[in-house]
């Protein structure tokens, strides 16, 4: 167990369709850029957990355990080493999910790649649990059946977990770590 102080975010599913809980839109399928998940093998070894993925990302990311859209990652229980580039227009559930696995000890480690909002509670709850990089530049996602364009939106990546030193020393080379 991580002593983090946590709000958790509790989902009422009543009568909700599961896939509705992704709460995404078109906009959202963009796919992290195989640069940082390398970067993020460097910091974690493997990557044991996606849950906010396709089969497409899983070339690049090859966790061990993935959730598409369908299985819906917020109904999923998650485990050990993390990535996570949630749907960037409804971040706040995956964001706050990510860190309650942390806090019960469910997720050793874990990257939380986001837009930089850093004037939202999701985003300062990041920042209050986790070490914050600050891209220098914007990232270039990929997706294969959609031409990259340019990205309006800054990014941030949190990492949590106890190898902080190994975080800064490898993503360093992306921009600020603070």
């Amino acid at each position: 167990m991580h002593n983090v102080a946590i709000q958790q975010t509790h989902l009422d599913l009543g009568t909700v369709n599961p896939r509705q809980l992704d709460a995404g839109d078109a906009s959202d399928g963009w796919y992290t850029p195989a640069h940082l998940i390398a970067a993020a093998r460097e910091v974690m070894g493997e990557i044991d957990t996606d849950p906010a993925t396709c089969a497409a990302a899983q070339a690049v990311v090859q966790a061990t355990i993935w959730y598409t859209e369908a299985e819906n990652g917020l109904l999923q229980s998650w485990h050990g080493r993390l990535w996570l580039n949630p749907p960037y227009s409804a971040p706040a559930r995956w964001t706050d999910k990510a860190l309650g696995h942390y806090a019960n000890g469910d997720v050793s480690a874990g990257l939380i790649l986001t837009n930089s909002y850093t004037e939202t509670g999701w985003w300062q709850r990041m920042a209050a649990v986790g070490v914050m990089l600050f891209f220098a530049g914007r990232q270039q996602f990929w997706h294969p059946d959609k031409e990259s364009g340019n990205n309006r939106t800054g990014q941030t990546l949190c990492y949590i977990g106890s190898d902080r030193n190994r975080f800064a020393e490898i993503f360093s080379r992306y921009g600020v770590i603070r």
